[in-house]
């Protein structure tokens, strides 16, 4: 076997699939070091701003506590305020280091494709306790992605945990360590996941009407929503002609379009670049298309200028079509590849105008279920007629069009290096930022789709 051949254990859905999950591993992977290194929480910072000195040196610690305080402040479950003040706020400068490589290690292993199942695991939980801290932004719509990959056995796919499980198959010990011990769920065990999944989405949902009108609602409804789809994989998982990757993309789609729909109802007035631009009040998006050309790229400076702000009102009617319209069919399943296709269109439009905080996470899930193409059974459209999603899949992308990607990340990360990508630019650094945030989506997706030819080719030799 050819070292390509080796890094894909399992082709049972096919090379196209495999890129696709590939991609969402990969694609995250490096958000993750992005989110260490230059996100808005970021940590050790580029060669020309140096470590955060809230999180790295004598203050470490200091960023853990203020946002500890903040968010008890505002209201918090009883029981995790406990544990916050007397088991992480004594030690916040521990914790800050085991945070700085905790989130390192995830990313290398995510994009490597190594142990990707005790990362994700890791992942999990750093998300959901980020989560629950007050966090409403990008670790609840990381999280559901991290379900998909961590279910699916994403390492298999163009990684090296495939590499490794091809390399040395007789080796009990690396399989279960890879496995992560190959957990077997009986039908009684998955039906019991599925109702205590549902009981406990529900009690959420119970206790929202009951909570202060404050971040910890939101992330009620957060957790709610992604245990409610986890409840309904495990119970789907008890049909006889259960696919994994049919109910895992569809629960994926679901979760993308559930995202897309939260930002208009919960952020009408946003007054920064991190948000999602569908439905916001006329002069609200005025001003961040003023913000956003202010620290633009030159190129971009006058487009924003002349086609975008004059004519904020229509833009927002427009936005708020494309963006409701595209949630609610990935949600419900109608026509998802066509939703999928909107989607990828309006969040691309999204990262390009300066909105780079929440729009490429949920384009690296539309991208890479674009890739998939599965999923289709799990809506309406999959009801209505389901012999006419069995079987079809789109031609992979050619050789030439993967480089032209790759030319297209070179040509990103030139202009990124050029403009200056800054810690928490969202708002001040607009140009380098979307710079960098194409540069990884499209290097990401050539690698793949790199990788995707080379294993085509050494299978039809």
């Amino acid at each position: 076997m050819s070292f390509f051949s080796k890094l894909l254990l399992n082709d049972a859905y096919g090379v196209r699939a495999a890129t696709g999950i590939a991609y969402i591993r990969i694609v995250f992977g490096c958000w993750w070091l992005y989110e260490v290194t230059l996100g808005k929480f970021w940590k050790l910072g580029s060669l020309s701003s140096g470590p955060n000195p809230k999180w790295v040196g004598p203050r470490a610690g200091e960023e853990i506590i203020n946002h500890i305080h903040k968010t008890i402040e505002g209201g918090i479950w009883w029981w995790y305020e406990w544990f916050l003040l007397h088991c992480v706020e004594p030690y916040a400068a521990t914790w800050a280091t085991i945070i700085i490589i905790t989130q390192l290690m995830i990313g290398s292993a995510m994009i490597l494709g190594l142990l990707t199942r005790i990362a994700l695991t890791g992942a999990i939980v750093m998300l959901a306790a980020i989560n629950m801290i007050g966090s409403v932004s990008t670790s609840p719509i990381m999280i559901g992605g991290h379900w998909f990959l961590l279910f699916i056995h994403s390492g298999l796919y163009f990684g090296l945990d495939a590499y490794l499980l091809n390399r040395f198959p007789s080796s009990q010990l690396l399989r279960q360590v890879i496995n992560l011990g190959n957990p077997h769920f009986s039908y009684r065990m998955r039906a019991g996941i599925a109702s205590l999944g549902a009981l406990i989405a529900l009690w959420l949902i119970m206790q929202v009407t009951r909570l202060p009108d404050n971040l910890i609602r939101y992330v009620s409804i957060d957790m709610a929503v992604w245990l409610s789809l986890i409840a309904v994989g495990f119970l789907r998982s008890l049909k006889t002609n259960f696919s994994l990757l049919e109910t895992g993309a569809g629960l994926l789609r679901m979760y993308t379009g559930y995202k897309m729909l939260w930002f208009v109802i919960t952020n009408p007035h946003k007054k920064d670049l991190a948000t999602l631009p569908g439905c916001l009040p006329e002069d609200a998006l005025a001003l961040l298309f003023n913000k956003s050309a202010a620290s633009h790229v030159h190129v971009m400076q006058p487009v924003i200028q002349v086609l975008f702000e004059p004519y904020a009102e229509f833009w927002s009617t427009m936005f708020g079509l494309l963006q409701v319209g595209a949630a609610v069919m990935l949600i419900t399943g109608w026509q998802p590849r066509l939703a999928l296709r909107i989607a990828t269109v309006v969040l691309c439009m999204y990262v390009i105008l300066g909105f780079t905080r929440y729009a490429p996470f949920l384009l690296g899930y539309c991208l890479g279920l674009l890739c998939i193409d599965a999923g289709h059974t799990m809506g309406i459209s999959g009801l209505l007629s389901p012999a006419a999603h069995s079987g079809k899949r789109p031609t992979p992308a050619t050789v030439s069009g993967s480089y032209i990607l790759l030319f297209i990340a070179i040509l990103m990360l030139i202009i990124a290096c050029i403009a200056g990508v800054h810690p928490n630019g969202y708002d001040t650094h607009v140009g380098g930022t979307v710079s960098s945030a194409l540069a990884i989506l499209t290097g990401c997706l050539f690698l793949v789709s790199w990788l995707g030819q080379k294993a085509a080719t050494v299978r039809i030799a």
